[in-house]
């Protein structure tokens, strides 16, 4: 009986989820510097991890799976351990976001979610912490630019409907375009690096 009670207490006082609706009651506690803070130090982390001799395996065992066992890499812990610290991450970034909007549902990461994020990294270039970056800030702020093109617009006398969907539309052009002319992507291989930037600069000033 002690059990029972002691169940029933339990389910009184678990939280509701509502399942595969809105979850809402979230309360807002993400700010912009929470965000740029943990930003920050995925970016420190995951760059120091990248060219480190576990990065180097990892690159080894996404190419080629088969040279990557001729040369000694253990491939199943080298995923996990790719697997887990991307889903710390990811963990990290949704608690952001849900925080941020203080409800959502199952609906909002469906496809358009999906694609907008494969666009960033696609966009910006794989190879890179500073591709993915970079296709972050380019898929970002063609979204908001386009978002006031779905809403419609005036052109001196002339009146533009509102265009719905065309933000995906666009986005999807862009993703085929660097798909055939710039499979890497925009930036690519290149690494961005602080000494990189110092160096660009003080040759810019010798200019």
């Amino acid at each position: 009986m002690g059990w029972i009670v002691r169940t029933e207490n339990y389910m009184e006082r678990r939280p509701n989820t509502r399942g595969a609706r809105t979850f809402t009651g979230v309360p807002l506690q993400t700010t912009l510097p929470w965000a740029m803070g943990w930003l920050l130090l995925a970016l420190v982390v995951l760059a120091r991890i990248a060219y480190s001799p576990k990065g180097r395996a990892w690159r080894a065992v996404r190419e080629d799976t088969i040279a990557a066992q001729a040369i000694g890499i253990d491939v199943l812990p080298t995923r996990l351990s790719a697997f887990v610290i991307g889903s710390f991450f990811a963990g990290v970034g949704g608690s952001l976001y849900g925080h941020y909007l203080g409800s959502f549902s199952p609906s909002g990461f469906y496809f358009a979610y999906t694609f907008s994020l494969i666009s960033m990294l696609v966009i910006g270039g794989m190879q890179s912490i500073t591709g993915a970056v970079v296709g972050v800030i380019i898929v970002s702020l063609l979204s908001e630019l386009l978002r006031n093109l779905e809403r419609g617009f005036d052109i001196g006398a002339f009146a533009v409907p509102p265009l719905y969907g065309a933000s995906q539309i666009v986005l999807g052009i862009i993703l085929i375009l660097i798909m055939i002319f710039r499979p890497t992507g925009v930036v690519g291989d290149l690494e961005l690096s602080f000494g990189r930037i110092a160096t660009l600069l003080h040759k810019g000033r010798k200019e």
